[in-house]
């Protein structure tokens, strides 16, 4: 059945509109109505069941407004019942994606046209900043799912998540820096610039507390250490 015709795609943002063409592109093809796909996702067929009305996968396909990643999932499941479970996996990673694209271009700031480059950073302030840059980069995800994403068990907790996010402080080891990485979708072969990145900003941190503890001392002020990774 084809139901009523969409409305063009809202084009006023290009990596959104994107992702509802490919979206439609995948209903087209399987001659469904969006309440065709509710039931669908309602009865759980091939998946488990996922309480989706019509209207928000309409919605999803519109370039309005970002869907939630597991509605275009869901979308996505729900319009290849004719092939094969290990064939749709592709499509969901290529969708998901797309939703990545889509949620940068969306949530990033204006002025943030590119990832942030790690051989920029010279201190602890700018790595901070750089981890800022590249969680909005990544799309702001929230500090659960980066948690969750960070792969190890507890290498990024969500309240430490949180706090790098807040700029109060920086990881504080190469585990969380790389799980930090992962959490922001940072490809695997640019780990090393970032931990070289990291490693520097440690340095100059360093030399600028013996300064300041010199310094202090020769004033006959006593010196009480700090926290390696707090922001200076």
């Amino acid at each position: 059945m084809a139901g009523r015709p969409d409305k063009p795609v809202d084009r006023t943002v290009p990596a959104l509109a994107k992702l509802a063409e490919h979206l439609r592109t995948l209903k087209r093809r399987a001659c469904l109505t969006y309440g065709e796909m509710e039931l669908i996702a309602r009865t759980g067929e091939r998946f488990a069941p996922y309480p989706v009305s019509a209207a928000t996968l309409k919605r999803a396909a519109s370039g309005k407004t970002l869907p939630a990643v597991t509605t275009v999932q869901v979308y996505v499941v729900a319009t290849t019942g004719h092939l094969d479970v290990l064939d749709v996996q592709p499509l969901v990673s290529e969708v998901s994606y797309l939703h990545e694209r889509a949620r940068r271009a969306v949530r990033a700031r204006y002025h943030l046209y590119r990832a942030p480059d790690p051989q920029l950073v010279s201190t602890m302030a700018d790595m901070s900043r750089a981890l800022r840059d590249l969680h909005v980069w990544a799309g702001s995800p929230s500090a659960r799912a980066m948690e969750e994403r960070a792969g190890q068990h507890n290498v990024l907790p969500h309240t430490t998540a949180n706090r790098i996010l807040q700029g109060r402080t920086v990881p504080v080891d190469e585990p969380q820096f790389t799980g930090f990485l992962r959490a922001c979708d940072v490809e695997a072969e640019e780990h090393e610039l970032w931990l070289d990145a990291w490693h520097r900003a440690e340095k100059t941190y360093l030399r600028l507390r013996q300064r300041r503890a010199l310094s202090r001392a020769l004033a006959g002020i006593d010196v009480e250490p700090a926290a390696l990774h707090s922001v200076a």
